[in-house]
């Protein structure tokens, strides 16, 4: 029997963890034990799941629950903060891997998630900068480059508007690609904006809960009964919105975590790199925030080590992203690291990134395998499997 989801106790957060204060205490007593709608997971998709049921039915009774803490998640607080929708040579990559359609479906309903938390929540709650993408290119990479450039108005046509185009390289890179439309966020203060709507439109929360696997839920004639040990719940339908953490709940899903490991530095003077940038593939990203620079990736480097949900930095990457930091992105230069973080994203086996919204058994149907976008995904994701227990808004 598979062993409940991992990470009960508290993790080292995140920069967007450490900046956002949340607390439930004072909703403690607004946890019913038998509700209309349960929801495993707090992250996005979670949420995006509870804010269009919320807008559906205000009367319906919702509980979204967490193994951990309220102020933490496993991916949807320890990101970059992107509010990206696809660099070309990873829309390239999707579309040689998993095909045309495909990479041009996930492409829309990223651009389509993003205008949602622009609706429902606007750009001052969630620290929303539209700046733009750049996907960069070093001297070696001069052949993908003009790959891309050769791509650029097919792809335009594929997006269906003109995102791409070449653009002046900054710092020491010597080619560029802008990304039209894209932009930064504060992932910490969206999510915590999305949680203050809930509470006041009646949602309930409940962290600390470990979700039992789901050959331990009991099933009635009008739902299930699914408990940890200190707070069962009598639950009508059922979502599980938990990514990386859902093939605990359902094994045979083709579910593969991925974990993906950050550094924020100190305050860097006259930064040469004021948007967000993305390289190789999409597998390496940097932007400015606030003066610092954050950056991720390099996971393709160590794959099978990476291939793990756990939040725990390593040497290998870290190493990774101080040797690109001090020597591709600052030449020459030793910036000073102020925080490091990682958190557990979640893909299929081969790669892919298709999300995966199913119904698993009557009533119940699980969100996951969001791809590493999740962030601009969650709300689309949450609209099908509303879709699928007929509660879509």
């Amino acid at each position: 029997m598979p062993n409940p989801l991992p990470h009960r106790k508290p993790i080292s957060p995140s920069f967007w963890e450490m900046d956002m204060e949340l607390s439930l205490t004072k909703h403690a007593s607004n946890r019913p034990r038998k509700v209309d709608l349960f929801i495993v997971g707090t992250g996005l998709t979670g949420l995006s799941v509870a804010l269009r049921a919320m807008h559906h039915n205000p009367s319906m009774k919702i509980i979204v629950v967490d193994q951990l803490p309220i102020n933490q998640t496993l991916a949807s607080t320890r990101n970059a903060g992107f509010a990206c929708f696809g660099s070309p040579t990873e829309l390239l990559d999707d579309i040689k891997n998993h095909g045309k359609n495909q990479a041009i479906k996930r492409v829309h309903q990223r651009q389509e998630g993003l205008n949602y938390w622009n609706q429902k929540v606007g750009a001052q709650a969630m620290d929303y900068h539209a700046c733009d993408g750049m996907e960069v290119f070093t001297n070696q990479e001069t052949a993908a480059y003009h790959q891309a450039c050769d791509a650029i108005e097919s792809l335009n046509d594929l997006v269906g508007r003109a995102c791409y185009h070449t653009a002046q390289a900054p710092g020491s890179f010597h080619h560029a690609i802008r990304i039209q439309g894209e932009g930064s966020l504060h992932p910490g203060k969206l999510r915590k904006a999305l949680i203050n709507q809930l509470l006041q439109g009646g949602v309930a929360f409940l962290d600390n809960f470990t979700c039992p696997p789901k050959a331990e839920w009991l099933q009635d004639d009008k739902g299930w009964n699914i408990s940890d040990s200190n707070h069962p719940i009598h639950a009508k339908k059922v979502v599980i919105a938990s990514n990386a953490g859902s093939k605990q709940l359902f094994p045979s899903l083709n579910v593969v975590a991925a974990r993906g490991q950050l550094l924020m530095t100190e305050v860097i003077d006259n930064m040469p790199y004021p948007g967000i940038y993305h390289a190789d593939k999409g597998f390496m990203y940097f932007k400015q925030w606030q003066g610092r620079l954050i950056l991720g990736g390099g996971r393709n480097l160590f794959q099978s080590e990476e291939n793990s949900t756990s939040t725990q930095v390593t040497a290998n990457i870290q190493g990774h992203l101080d040797d690109y930091l001090n020597h591709q992105l600052f030449p020459n230069n030793a910036i000073a690291v102020s925080h490091r973080w990682a958190g557990s994203m979640a893909f299929g086996e081969q790669g892919e990134k298709t999300p995966i919204i199913q119904v698993m058994d009557q009533g119940v149907v699980v969100a996951c395998r969001l791809g590493g976008m999740g962030l601009a995904l969650a709300p689309m994701v949450a609209k099908e499997a509303l879709t699928l227990l007929d509660l879509d808004a």
